[in-house]
């Protein structure tokens, strides 16, 4: 069963991330997130690329790097796209839109 890992509130995003234990919780603040960007990207199998694929990536100044793979979240894909989209209109954080196709 599919779970959503992406969650938004007034001014912080809530994302449940894989740890060492299992799923962590990281509460971020919009002051902390440089930018998020959505568009596509090469989806790997043990690295020899095998296609596309659409990727959410989210930087954060503490944490990195942050990435959401459509091939691995089907079910909440789109949903993951309004909140962030939405999230950053609000609180004006920078979100790069390329079209994919």
């Amino acid at each position: 069963m599919a779970q959503q890992y992406i969650f938004a509130d007034a001014n912080e995003l809530v994302l449940i991330l894989k740890g060492k234990g299992g799923r962590e919780s990281h509460i971020i603040n919009c002051a902390d997130i440089r930018r998020i960007s959505f568009g596509s990207a090469k989806k790997k199998l043990l690295f020899f690329p095998v296609g596309t694929t659409r990727r959410i990536t989210i930087i954060v100044k503490s944490m990195g790097t942050i990435e959401f793979d459509e091939c691995k979240h089907k079910e909440y894909f789109e949903t993951y796209l309004g909140i962030l989209r939405t999230y950053c209109k609000e609180n004006h954080v920078t979100f790069y839109d390329f079209p994919t196709k």
